[in-house]
């Protein structure tokens, strides 16, 4: 959606992952290119100017400790502060639960739902 908005018209991360390469079990997975990282990590480029608008909805837990907050790669909370009063931009926060599908799959049906109202197409 960030990289290519001309493709992609709304997305929902659902206990997602808003940094590239700040797992490091996964290894250098750009070479130590900073430009590859910036091209690939949602918060750096949901910061630049652009000239689509962004439909973006975040779903993750206050719980989830690997996404939310809680390892060094958990930043969801971060994409949230950084997208706050952003137009376009909608969070749902969950109270409980984990990293895990039982927590996530109830919020399906609202991605859904949600997409079907702000994909635009």
């Amino acid at each position: 959606l960030l990289r290519h908005p001309t493709l992609f018209h709304a997305a929902v991360g659902i206990g997602a992952y808003y940094d590239a390469e700040t797992d490091k079990t996964t290894g250098n997975l750009f070479g130590g290119s900073q430009k590859l990282h910036n091209q690939n990590s949602p918060i750096w480029l949901v910061r630049r100017p652009r000239t689509q608008p962004v439909r973006l909805l975040i779903i993750v837990s206050q719980l989830d400790r690997a996404s939310y907050n809680g390892y060094a790669y958990a930043n969801s909370q971060q994409m949230i502060e950084t997208t706050r009063g952003t137009p376009g931009i909608a969070t749902l926060l969950l109270t409980k639960g984990g990293h895990n599908y039982r927590v996530y799959r109830p919020t399906v049906p609202q991605a859904l739902d949600w997409l079907g109202l702000n994909a635009a197409l």
